[in-house]
């Protein structure tokens, strides 16, 4: 957090003035923020996918593997950035991240999710048939020629019929 945004944090308790020194989520424009940091410490590690606090390792061995998280450590800490290693998930050879299963050959959408979809009510009302537009628009790229389809939908969501 910058040095002037400090004090903009500021809360008083019984117990004195209390000031956030780090960035908390939750602030407006927090998520933009750290994702922005996130995003120029890893500008040039091509094997590293950052979404806010996720981050994905992708080698081809393990003892590449190895060597990149060494990499990405060093590099974190080097920008005053701390992860938690207890959160973290190591070495696997499949994953679960952002709402996609991820193996060597493939990625495809989390099955419970589909599940989700398919038992879901139809929408009854704008609110939910956005809800509905935004699960399926989110795992659109294995939907092919899904957009001409959905466009009717999309337009009533906007209000526009």
């Amino acid at each position: 957090m910058a040095p002037s945004s400090i004090t903009k944090t500021a809360i008083v308790t019984p117990f004195g003035l209390w000031e956030f020194l780090r960035m908390l989520f939750g602030l407006k424009n927090s998520a933009q923020s750290f994702q922005g940091l996130m995003d120029g410490v890893l500008r040039d590690v091509p094997f590293a996918f950052v979404y806010l606090d996720d981050i994905l390792v992708a080698s081809h061995s393990p003892q590449e593997h190895s060597q990149h998280l060494q990499h990405l450590f060093t590099l974190l800490s080097s920008n005053g950035l701390v992860i938690n290693k207890a959160k973290g998930i190591f070495g696997a050879y499949e994953l679960d991240f952002l709402g996609h299963h991820i193996s060597p050959d493939r990625i495809t959408p989390l099955a419970d999710q589909i599940v989700a979809l398919h038992e879901s009510k139809a929408p009854q009302n704008r609110t939910s048939l956005q809800r509905c537009l935004g699960m399926i628009n989110y795992y659109h790229c294995f939907l092919p020629g899904i957009a001409p389809i959905l466009a009717p939908l999309h337009a009533q969501a906007s209000g526009k019929i």
